[in-house]
């Protein structure tokens, strides 16, 4: 298996935003990754390999203060072992929403695995043509079953010089849910959905393509 170079920085982000992430993005994403996988169980394409999915993230922006209210996914195609999410396809979606919730902007994008890889930076680039700086959150789908914190972790991107070369970087980000009842019902959906995944997978070994 390729190991990948390093994309998460030991640095923490230093941006000052504030990130509230809604319910309903919470319940999209993990039925998304659900629905995927029932999918690909059934067609007999999935065996000890890691779920490529991916979806954008809708929200709104008033200076530092960032609330993440939606989703929707998004159709990509593998080429060269790389991912290409279809623009065609994005474009008339977020069009679609905007008529229905105008205030809705595009702010990130969402995939799953247990940490970011060089295959997230190459989507997360492509995200940059709709907006120069995406946040990138990632659901992890094997979280240990005994973790009290919701398995899902949320970036901001930055560039860093390595080895003489400029690399596109992850900065973890923190975030908040709200605390009202709608919000503990999705955590509460998410993280019995994930525990349950988390103990068919506790004998493989999550690879990466």
């Amino acid at each position: 298996m390729e190991i990948d170079l390093k994309v998460v920085s030991d640095v923490p982000s230093s941006s000052g935003l504030s990130i509230t992430l809604h319910p309903l993005v919470i319940m999209n994403v993990s039925e998304h990754y659900t629905r995927t996988k029932v999918q690909l169980q059934a067609s007999s394409t999935i065996g000890d390999f890691r779920i490529y999915m991916f979806g954008a993230l809708l929200g709104s922006q008033n200076g530092r203060e960032i609330e993440l209210h939606n989703s929707f996914e998004l159709p990509f195609d593998e080429i060269n072992g790389q991912y290409a999410i279809n623009r065609t396809y994005f474009t008339t979606k977020q069009e679609q929403f905007r008529q229905v919730f105008p205030k809705l902007d595009f702010l990130g994008w969402y995939s799953t695995g247990p940490f970011p890889t060089s295959s997230e930076i190459h989507v997360h680039q492509q995200m940059l043509e709709f907006n120069e700086a995406p946040l990138f959150l990632q659901l992890n789908p094997i979280s240990s079953i005994s973790s009290k914190d919701l398995p899902i972790e949320i970036y901001e991107s930055t560039f860093d010089i390595l080895d003489g070369y400029t690399q596109m970087m992850f900065l973890k980000s923190s975030y908040k849910i709200e605390t009202g009842e709608a919000e503990r019902i999705a955590v509460d959906h998410v993280a019995h959905t994930i525990s349950a995944d988390a103990s068919q997978e506790s004998s493989r070994i999550f690879l990466t393509e």
